[in-house]
């Protein structure tokens, strides 16, 4: 389940990339598409948005079903997860909007021929605004927040914790009229709960929290922008279940394509290791 890529002084080079980039952003392109997290932005990272006027912005969004082998003790386990989000986001103004997430979580565990199935929700609600650093760049600042005695926490990954749990800041510049890039960070945090594992022992997960930084990059095409292009590089130090403390990189790629107020996109994770696929559609009107 561990997915690592080996770099030498990661932020280093992903500060001095973003920054050596021409300081000049005046809008974002496609904003009608919400990122997993519930906020207008490319795969996992929010960006400033402030161009367009949607009022309501609805997702749905399927992960393929992905199947882990581990071993507790002496007994091995496979594993099956899928996820289902379900997303509104309302712009209030311009500059500000709300959003609500709902993930349906759905766990296959099958161990010596015998299987158990299980049916969980992780809900989440946030915030995200959007301001100018004159014209240096685009920022946006915001959160997403899931309550600490929310089911759906006990049986989530940590990754979808993350997105449901967190404080963030975005920065954005216009390399070009159809390029942009993101500068994201992000400090996400896990209550003190209950777990269940597959050998039916219930353990406690400590609260902890743990920091996320990323870049992605957009790029449009035709005369409108109604396509797109999306490859993001994030970094993580959380501490996995089933690991010691790690340092993740995980790059993630993906497409959009827009008709009018209705947009479909299909997007990869962990593209490197074991890729987790995940398709959607949106409808801003």
């Amino acid at each position: 389940m561990n997915r690592q890529i080996s770099f030498r002084n990661p932020l280093s080079a992903l500060l001095i990339f973003i920054f050596s980039l021409t300081p000049v952003f005046s809008e974002t392109g496609n904003t009608g598409f919400l990122s997993l997290s519930g906020s207008r932005g490319l795969i996992s990272i929010p960006v400033p948005v402030s161009n367009k006027n949607e009022r309501v912005i609805v997702a749905a969004k399927t992960t393929q079903s992905q199947t882990y082998s581990y071993k507790i003790r002496t007994t091995e386990f496979n594993e099956t997860l899928e996820e289902n989000r379900y997303q509104l986001c309302l712009p209030v103004n311009p500059d500000a909007e709300i959003v609500f997430t709902q993930v349906d979580l759905k766990k296959e565990i099958e161990s010596a021929g015998v299987k158990s199935n299980e049916n969980h929700k992780l809900n989440s609600f946030g915030a995200k605004f959007t301001g100018s650093l004159e014209e240096k760049a685009d920022f946006c600042v915001g959160f997403h927040w899931a309550s600490g005695d929310n089911d759906g926490l006990r049986y989530a990954d940590l990754e979808t914790i993350s997105l449901a749990r967190n404080i963030f800041a975005t920065f954005s510049t216009k390399v070009k009229k159809n390029l942009l890039t993101h500068l994201h960070l992000k400090q996400s945090y896990t209550p003190e709960f209950k777990t269940d594992l597959a050998d039916g022992r219930v353990v406690t997960i400590d609260a902890q929290n743990f920091t996320s930084g990323g870049v992605g990059i957009e790029r449009f095409f035709g005369s409108d922008g109604d396509a797109s292009a999306m490859i993001e590089l994030n970094y993580s130090d959380y501490q996995s279940f089933s690991a010691a403390m790690q340092k993740e990189f995980q790059l993630s790629a993906g497409v959009r394509f827009r008709f009018r107020g209705f947009g479909v996109e299909i997007s990869g994770r962990s593209l490197t290791d074991t890729p987790a696929v995940t398709a959607g559609v949106n409808l801003a009107y």
